[in-house]
């Protein structure tokens, strides 16, 4: 979904694109956004839509290796269930003699 906005700089007015996606929801859990509306003391309404916090993960992720979008809780599942690197073996500098 495409929708446009005015920015206003000075005396020039700009029209600003941005793009909201559609599927803006984790891969794993279908969390999505949250449509609801502010009310004011004087009832006034408006519109508020809250995001959740969604990371791209890169990675192994139901058996295939790739990238997902993917909430925090989520996040630290899979990557709780990631297989660890082996430790690398460090090499032990050669001893230096001292001179006498």
């Amino acid at each position: 979904m495409i929708r446009n906005s005015k920015l206003e700089i000075g005396n020039l007015n700009l029209l600003c694109y941005y793009i909201i996606a559609m599927s803006y929801q984790c891969a794993l859990c279908g969390k999505g956004k949250l449509v609801g509306k502010n009310v004011s003391h004087a009832k006034n309404r408006t519109r508020k839509i809250s995001l959740p916090n969604l990371h791209r993960f890169n990675g192994v992720f139901q058996g295939q290796k790739g990238h997902w979008l993917l909430c925090t809780k989520c996040l630290r599942k899979v990557k709780a269930q990631q297989p660890k690197p082996a430790p690398k073996k460090e090499e032990k500098p050669a001893a230096v003699k001292e001179a006498k």
